[in-house]
Parts: C-alpha cells; structure tokens; sequence
C-alpha cells in the first residue's frame, strides 16, 4: 500500500512535466478565453482573457452566463465522447465556445472565440436578404432569373427558368411549378409564332449574347395585353427579365389622342367661317380704309388658330407614329409681325409703343 502512495506521489517524468508547462503558458496567456471546468462544475483554471471579461467566473463555476447549461453539455460529451460547439450570447457579444472531451480526466476544457462581428455581419446580411425578399415578393413587376443555354459556337439558343416571383405568375398566367426549372422554348411550344414574337426572340438572344440591356414594348394577342419589358444580364450565364402590364396606360394614351383628335376637328369648324366671312367682307365693302388692318389681324389670328390645332393633332399622331415631318420656309417679319397686331390692343389700353 504505502509502495502504491509512493508510487501515485512520484514526480512526473520531466518531459511530461515540460508539455504541461508548455500547455499551460500556451492557454494562460492566449488571447482567447480559456476554462478548465470539473464534472462537477468548479472552474479549476481561468486565463487572463476570460478573467478579464469575466472576473467572477471562478467564484460563480457553472452557475455563470458564460456556462450556463454546462451539466446538460457535460452529459452529451459523456454520452457521445467527443467534443462540443455552440454559440453563445452574452450581453450583445457572441462566443463561439468548444468544450473539449478528455476522457482521462475530470475537466472539460472550454475555449472561446469573440465572433461579435462575423455574427453582426450575418445579421445584417439576413436582414438585408429578408428585405430584399419582400420586395421580390410584394412587388408589381414580374420577375424572373433564366440561364441561358448556348450551343457550340456560344451563341444563346433557350433560357431555363430558376427563379420567379408571384407577380410574374399574376400576369403570365402561368404558376410557378409550370415556369422554373422549364426552358422557354418548351414553355412556348405550340404557341403560334408571330412575326412580333419572332422580333422579340431576336432582340432577347442580343441582349443575351451581347449583354446590353434591352428595353421594348410589346402585345401578346392572346391575352390582348401590352406589357412593358426590361432585360439584363447579372452575371456571364443569366439573363433577368422585368416585365409589366401596361394595357391600361395604352387605352389611357388611346383615350387621351382621340379626344385631342375630336377637339381639335370640333375647334376648327368655327375657324372655317370666320376665315371666309372675314375674306368675304374684305372682297365686298368698298371703303377698306377701316376695316383692312381689322380684316387682316382676323384672318392672321384664323390662320395662326388653325395652325395652332394642327400642331394638337401632330401630337395625336405621334403617338401613333403616323406624323408626317413638313419643311418650309418662313418669313420672320411676317411672323413678328402677326406677333405685334395680336398684343396691339393690349398695347393700346396701356398707352406703351413698340
């Protein structure tokens, strides 16, 4: 017996003493917390940077925040003979702590990294993905991701739905399951190829092949709709589409022509018979002294009225692109002239000269 007491007193062999010692000058002056914790719960070793943080951690054992649900964590490393992770908060500062499986002894030993920042960064970047989701989600335009599928000289040939949004199911009229994961080319199967579809197709394999943004309007006939299209490519192997109804705007901009057209035709009747009873009067009345400056300012305002009206119906037809362009030469003076007759009257209530 007292051969045994000897024996378990010994001193340690010196190399293990030397990797002891090292071991221990390792972890006491690491700039990561470090903790030897018993079975039990009673913190045997703190280095100066838990103690630092923490400086009652030794007075408090398992009891302390940074330990809390040891004897749980000590059951699983018993149970499972390996080591244990987990992240921890702790006064709006993460820990990433490993709590180390010796079996040979009584203490887990806990290490610990400061990941505040790594876990700030990760928070905002999921608030940012959440609000950037949202907005995929509730917006009104449809939207949709594509890869585009080349053949062998490089040039697109289809484009494979991934990723759509619920507004892009809204004014398709297609669900999702029938979209993502099919190529455009087997979506329009069977659907008659018009001639502006077939420009459309055209302009689409452009701007995917050259990576310049396309812009265009265009009509589908089988919803009787116009829709408002914007594509661009992300990145070397996808193309993004933008798309928008726009039928109402157009019926509004068709409304809105037709009346100009109307007013400007119900405007112009009047002008007809005040320009020809003015050129009457000037033909039939002998004296003209009196009234040929008169006679004349009425059939320059008439003729200006008129012009004045076809200039609103060139803006109705330019939306329709039916303006026909005019050239001709003016005379200035007659111009400034025209000018001057018309603030006359004005003119003359106020006494000024020109």
């Amino acid at each position: 017996m007292k051969n045994n007491q000897r024996a378990n007193n010994s001193p340690l062999p010196s190399d293990i003493k030397e990797k002891l010692m090292r071991y221990e000058m390792i972890t006491r002056f690491n700039e990561r917390p470090s903790i030897g914790i018993t079975y039990e719960g009673k913190v045997v070793d703190a280095n100066e940077a838990v103690l630092k943080l923490f400086p009652d951690i030794k007075k408090l054992g398992a009891r302390h925040l940074y330990l809390s649900n040891f004897k749980t964590i000590e059951r699983i490393i018993k149970k499972n003979r390996k080591n244990f992770i987990r992240d921890l908060k702790i006064n709006n500062r993460w820990f990433r702590q490993i709590f180390y499986y010796i079996p040979t002894t009584n203490i887990v030993h806990v290490y610990g990294n400061d990941i505040t920042s790594a876990k700030n960064a990760e928070e905002a970047l999921t608030k940012s993905e959440n609000h950037y989701r949202m907005l995929f989600e509730k917006m009104n335009y449809g939207y949709g991701l594509q890869d585009i599928i080349f053949n062998a000289k490089g040039e697109p040939i289809d484009y494979r739905f991934i990723a759509i949004n619920p507004a892009f199911e809204r004014l398709a009229g297609l669900k999702k399951e029938q979209l993502v994961g099919k190529t455009a080319n087997e979506i329009s199967k069977g659907t008659p190829q018009t001639p502006e579809r077939i420009k459309t197709r055209k302009l689409y394999n452009n701007a995917a092949k050259t990576g310049k943004p396309l812009f265009l309007e265009t009509y589908n006939p089988e919803t009787k709709k116009y829709f408002e299209i914007y594509a661009y490519k992300p990145n070397d192997n996808q193309i993004a589409l933008l798309f928008r109804d726009i039928t109402k705007e157009k019926q509004q901009d068709e409304d809105k022509n037709n009346f100009i057209s109307i007013m400007s035709h119900e405007l112009r009747n009047p002008l007809t018979p005040i320009l020809a009873n003015a050129q009457f009067i000037n033909s039939t009345i002998t004296d003209q002294s009196l009234i040929k400056e008169p006679i004349a300012i009425i059939e320059k305002q008439a003729k200006i009225m008129a012009d004045l009206l076809n200039d609103i119906l060139d803006v109705s037809r330019l939306s329709k692109n039916r303006i026909k362009l005019e050239k001709k030469n003016i005379n200035i003076v007659d111009h400034l002239e025209s000018s001057k007759n018309a603030s006359m009257p004005f003119i003359q209530i106020k006494s000024q000269k020109i």
